[in-house]
């Protein structure tokens, strides 16, 4: 009896491993968080990235893009990857811990919250990314496409994301504040416009903008025609006295462009459609009067060939005097020196922003309400799951208690609690293994979906797969080693049992 005791003890034993070998690996696969994350902090971000750009470019899926933008947006994910994996480990943790029964209230906008729609994760976010290498692979972009940005504030801008990157940094992340709370439904409406105008695009945005814009290019398109002239008695500017008039002239365009930083600002973020800058001639009249004076005595008229140098320059007094009735007084400035169709792409650009973030708000409405339901059905089977998973810890540990008393002695439950251990253990690690070493190769994984998947797609299954076999490998790995570990213990008992009848012998002869 004691036998078939033991024989039948034994054999529960090793079906409750089984039993227990495929629980422990849906307890650490669907009720831990940390498969997740692992899953998450498996996957190269950036190289995934690049696969699916290529792979996008190279089946003509949507836009085509540049490989100097695709080489940006790389190099970007590659910098603000730990910041999305940490923020998504925290939105899993989140998740789980109402799951599992440890947070009372099922919130998937305060789990957003707390992970990705914050200004900390913004501007933890920032810090790896390189505006103006952004907006310059961009812009290059859209050239590309027949949407044409004047090169002047192409690099204008440029040179203000540099100069001012911190500043603009701190002003999205500012901004960031009310957009999030519009999406997660803490506010009821949003205006873009006046978010971006007082956080990113103010005085101080436009001042510096004005400052590195290429005012010469700027000029000659404002007032190169009219110089381009021909003044009283047939007298012309060539190139470089133009260019010479526009030299005098830049400074006070500059300074009026400053001045009205504000509403260029407010044209800038859609507020107001145009914009008007007047500026006046007088401030570079001083220096017009002896650049047309280089144009007269260049084409000095005939009756002044033999005139002396003081009958000339009296006479180009009473030239000038009526040379500068030629010359306007004033010229505007207006938002077309920004280019033709900024204005439209801007005001198109809110429009597509505005509409996207009122979508996004929606969306996640309706998925807190569908997550919440989820959650809510779920949990009663994820606690009876986790009590059996408990219950069935329990239940080996009596049938373990059982081999131990009815033997009585170490050298026995040692031997038949090993070999139970040891033959579970080793079949089943030598499955696993095997398993890992098959279907676990993305070569596998190809066969059985659809030929067109793409490499990175297979790449991460893989990866899922061979981390959906790792429970299961640890628990029989663990048991193969506990197994050969109470054999040992059993051989050395069997050993010192064989010595000691050796040693009373020795004795009883001596």
């Amino acid at each position: 009896m004691k036998i078939l005791g033991i024989v039948l003890l034994c054999f529960l034993l090793f079906i409750l491993l089984c039993v227990f070998g495929l629980a422990f690996s849906i307890h650490q696969i669907a009720l831990s968080p940390s498969f997740a994350t692992g899953i998450i902090n498996d996957i190269d971000f950036s190289k995934t990235t690049r696969d699916a750009l290529e792979y996008e470019q190279a089946q003509n899926i949507g836009e085509d893009l540049s490989q100097e933008l695709i080489d940006t947006i790389v190099n970007t994910v590659d910098e603000i990857e730990p910041v999305i994996k940490e923020s998504a480990n925290i939105a899993i943790r989140d998740t789980y811990d109402y799951v599992l029964g440890k947070a009372d209230a099922p919130d998937f906008k305060e789990t957003l919250s707390d992970s990705f729609m914050n200004t900390q994760f913004v501007d933890s976010l920032l810090a790896g990314t390189d505006f103006s290498q952004i907006v310059d692979a961009a812009m290059k972009e859209q050239t590309a496409t027949g949407d044409v940005i004047e090169d002047s504030v192409q690099k204008s801008l440029l040179n203000t994301l540099d100069n001012l990157e911190p500043t603009i940094k701190q002003g999205v992340v500012s901004a960031s504040g009310p957009v999030f709370k519009y999406l997660l439904g803490e506010t009821q409406t949003i205006n873009l416009k006046t978010i971006l105008r007082q956080n990113i695009i103010d005085k101080e945005f436009v001042t510096e903008m004005v400052n590195s814009l290429d005012i010469e290019t700027i000029t000659k398109d404002l007032i190169g025609n009219q110089l381009d002239m021909i003044l009283p008695q047939g007298i012309t500017l060539n190139s470089d006295e133009v260019d010479q008039v526009i030299a005098a002239i830049e400074p006070s365009i500059k300074a009026g462009m400053i001045a009205a930083a504000d509403s260029i600002a407010d044209y800038l973020v859609s507020i107001r459609q145009d914009f008007s800058i007047t500026i006046s001639w007088d401030t570079a009249s001083a220096s017009a009067k002896s650049i047309v004076k280089q144009a007269f005595l260049r084409q000095l008229p005939s009756s002044l060939a033999n005139a002396t140098q003081a009958q000339i320059d009296q006479a180009y007094e009473i030239y000038w005097a009526s040379a500068r009735s030629s010359i306007p007084t004033t010229f505007n400035i207006d938002a077309s020196v920004l280019g033709e169709n900024l204005s439209q792409s801007i005001s198109d650009g809110f429009t597509s922003a505005q509409n996207g973030l009122a979508d996004a708000r929606n969306g996640i409405n309706d998925a807190a309400t569908n997550l919440a339901e989820v959650r809510n059905e779920i949990r009663p089977y994820v606690t009876l799951a986790q009590s059996l998973f408990w219950s069935l810890i329990l239940l080996i540990l009596l049938t373990i208690g059982g081999i131990i008393l009815i033997h009585r002695s170490v050298k026995g439950a040692t031997r038949d609690l090993g070999i139970t251990f040891l033959v579970y253990g080793g079949i089943t690690l030598i499955g696993v293994l095997i398993l890992k070493s098959t279907i676990g190769r993305p070569e596998f994984v190809q066969r059985f979906i659809s030929s067109d998947t793409p490499e990175y797609a297979l790449n991460i299954i893989s990866s899922v797969i061979q981390r959906l076999t790792q429970p299961l490998f640890i628990f029989t790995l663990a048991c193969t080693i506990l197994g050969a570990g109470l054999l040992t213990v059993f051989f050395v008992y069997l050993r010192r049992g064989a010595q000691a009848p050796a040693n009373q012998t020795t004795a009883q002869s001596a």
